[in-house]
């Protein structure tokens, strides 16, 4: 079975090196995308990136936009690729990585979307560590709602047909953007309630790159809990039962977690567990307040757009 033309796209800020590494991890494997779209948000194009284009394959977009999810979006705009591959530029893809996402794209069908294994390197720094790490060894297909989000952001696959069904990534969500993680998340939830599944393939690996410091790692428990918040909010105001439930029961989860810690890890600079918790509830409640103002600044333009209201109101 012939693979599909495929456009891998990695978007990236302030990263040059990390996504140069990123890049050429792609172009040694064993298997060439069609074309590869580095999306870069930086304020200044460095040098090193903009050098990644004297490669036939690889397209460097300069935006001075903000957002992971924005970035991808201009990319999927723009890529004549049948099959869309993502991954991050804090990765390093194993050989065969392409060429496992593509045919486990083909074998799933026109309804499919395939995520992969994402396993930590060695640290990088003095006690560097990775998150959002998919360590599964066993292959699966999950159909339906989820207890859990099962589509991971560091190795991604679909078809283009799948955005012209489904839209894009939503950009209020993901890093760099006001909710600043759950863009992956999101559109992995929206696939599976329109019917599509998601495959994932453990052989497909992906290397996070175990670089972060307690400090950051702190910093990235709290973005990730406020975009988390977020995303389950989205969803539960739109009436969604099944993600009512889950906001609810996240929130009892991390509490009994808590609960389980040693006194003197209850606090913000503790465990992390905390930090969490409060960013998942403040971007819940952010969410709701966004919407909100939304909702008000919506009804004052129809008001604004209705004649026959202001005809009413000039009555004796």
């Amino acid at each position: 079975m012939t693979d599909p033309s495929s456009t891998v796209v990695i978007a990236t800020r302030n990263n040059a090196e990390l996504v140069v590494d990123a890049v050429r991890s792609v172009l040694d494997g064993a298997t060439l995308p069609d074309e590869l779209i580095v999306v870069d948000q930086s304020p200044v194009l460095d040098a090193r990136v903009a050098d990644l284009a004297g490669d036939p394959v690889v397209k460097v977009v300069h935006l001075t936009t903000a957002g992971l999810c924005a970035a991808q979006n201009v990319a999927v705009g723009m890529a004549r690729g049948e099959a869309l591959v993502f991954t991050d530029d804090d990765v390093l893809v194993e050989p065969r990585w392409l060429e496992e996402m593509l045919a486990a794209l083909v074998r799933g069908g026109g309804r499919a979307a395939v995520t992969g294994s994402v396993l930590p390197t060695s640290p990088e720094t003095p006690g560097g560590r990775a998150i959002a790490l998919a360590t599964g060894a066993d292959p699966a297909v999950y159909r339906g709602l989820q207890a859990r989000d099962v589509l991971s952001g560091n190795s991604m696959a679909f078809h283009r047909s799948t955005f012209d069904d489904c839209g894009g990534f939503d950009e209020r969500l993901g890093s760099g953007a006001r909710f600043a993680a759950a863009g992956d998340n999101d559109f992995g939830y929206r696939l599976l309630r329109a019917g599509y599944e998601i495959h994932y393939v453990p052989q497909a690996i992906v290397y996070h790159r175990a670089r972060r410091t307690d400090h950051e790692l702190a910093a990235s428990m709290t973005r990730m809990g406020r975009g988390q918040g977020a995303f389950l909010m989205k969803h539960a105001l739109a009436g969604d039962r099944h993600m009512q439930r889950r906001l609810l029961s996240t929130v009892g989860w991390w509490l009994r977690r808590i609960a389980r810690r040693p006194l003197r890890e209850r606090n913000l600079g503790g465990h992390g567990d905390l930090r969490y918790l409060v960013a998942f509830v403040g971007g819940a409640v952010q969410w709701c307040s966004m919407r909100a103002a939304d909702a008000g600044l919506g009804n004052r333009l129809n008001r604004l757009r209705s004649p026959r209201r202001h005809e009413a109101r000039r009555e004796p």
